[in-house]
């Protein structure tokens, strides 16, 4: 990958996490340097494997405790099972609870700014009624292209409302 003519290391971010958490230099490289080893296995198995394998290929966390957990120690497994504990206490109804309020009988995005912005607050009316006919175009168009049983889901949901969200540190400034 490049990026403003320089080569991006995407395991950069594995060294900047580690020594946020005050990890000694030795430690951080076997960190990136295991993870690289790691990536590159799975990468020279999924080569191997047929596309729907791949497609259905996961690591669950006791995989990740079967493959790894012998060489962690009883703090790590500690913080691994409160990581695992959290993650599973999420999920869409606490997001909606978090992210959504009913304002006349309605779902609508709350308004964080600047982590979450509904488009009325962004741009002019004209453009916000030009967004949503893009967004409901692209659905009819993508509901077409869906299997049956899949596009009846699909139909039992619908469009309402569309919001800027910032996810993370990568994705600031920039929109999906």
């Amino acid at each position: 990958m490049w990026a403003s003519g320089r080569r991006l290391r995407p395991w950069r971010s594995l060294e900047i996490a580690a020594r946020s958490r005050g990890f000694h230099r030795k430690l951080r490289a076997r960190i990136v340097s295991g993870s690289v080893q790691s990536y590159r296995g799975a990468m020279h198995a999924f080569a191997k494997m047929q596309n729907l394998d791949v497609w259905y290929a996961h690591l669950s966390a006791d995989d990740i405790l079967a493959r790894w957990g012998d060489g962690l120690g009883r703090d790590a497994l500690q913080s691994f099972q409160r990581a695992i504990d959290k993650a599973g206490s999420k999920d869409r109804l606490r997001a909606e609870s978090k992210l959504t309020h009913i304002v006349d009988g309605e779902p609508r995005f709350v308004s964080e700014p600047p982590l979450l912005v509904p488009v009325e607050e962004l741009f002019p009316e004209s453009v916000v009624r030009d967004l949503e006919g893009s967004m409901h175009e692209a659905l009819r168009g993508y509901r077409h292209t869906m299997q049956d049983d899949r596009r009846r889901l699909l139909e039992s949901y619908r469009f309402v409302q569309i919001a800027r969200k910032v996810v993370g540190v990568g994705s600031v400034g920039t929109r999906c």
